[in-house]
């Protein structure tokens, strides 16, 4: 949609695919969870371990993440990043978003419409939000709905657009359906409760 409109954009926009083998085979992980992974001292031995001698399938892919992410992701860069961790889920439900109880975070995502998840990431471990949220990074999962559902598809999608327009990368007059998506989410989630 952005490159068939060509709209003006502020910044750098990137989207990684992760835990590939795992979705291929529908399942969530393979031969363990790629997203409970994420602790320095772990990432370290993936680092320095050949991919070969790795004992998973989630540590050889990321072996062959890790490089990529650090070249978008600096730690020392002082640009702000935001992590946006895009997700469905298995169960019927609302769309929802999981991030840290501060500010700049609650700030960024009330303008979703999605209720926000607080203190996850202090009973989930190894996450990758939490992981770039230590390095410095404002951090968000966004959970669009049910796996199989066109509409959870669309959730992300608008939301994204209205992020992007938020932080200031897209010009409201520069990409017009951002305010169907933002009427869609405010709709979509009208009677639901913003905090959790």
């Amino acid at each position: 949609v952005i490159e068939a409109k060509k709209p003006t954009f502020k910044g750098s926009l990137w989207g990684v695919r992760a835990n590939l083998s795992a979705l291929e085979r529908q399942v969530r992980f393979v031969d363990e969870d790629m997203n409970r992974l994420w602790f320095p001292s772990i990432i370290r031995n993936i680092e320095k371990t050949p991919e070969e001698e790795l004992e998973s399938s989630e540590r050889r892919e990321m072996k062959r993440l890790l490089p990529l992410l650090e070249r978008l992701i600096p730690e020392a860069s002082g640009e702000p990043v935001i992590i946006a961790d895009l997700h469905s889920f298995s169960s019927e439900g609302c769309l929802f978003t999981i991030t840290a109880d501060n500010e700049k975070s609650i700030r960024l995502l009330s303008h979703l419409y999605a209720p926000m998840v607080f203190g996850i990431e202090h009973v989930l471990r190894g996450t990758t939000l939490r992981y770039f949220q230590d390095l410095g990074h404002l951090t968000f999962a966004f959970e669009g709905g049910q796996h199989e559902d066109e509409l959870a598809v669309y959730n992300i999608k608008a939301a994204m657009f209205v992020l992007l327009r938020q932080i200031g990368c897209l010009r409201a007059d520069a990409a017009p359906g951002i305010t169907e998506f933002e009427q869609h989410l405010a709709e979509y989630t009208r009677n639901v409760p913003t905090r959790v």
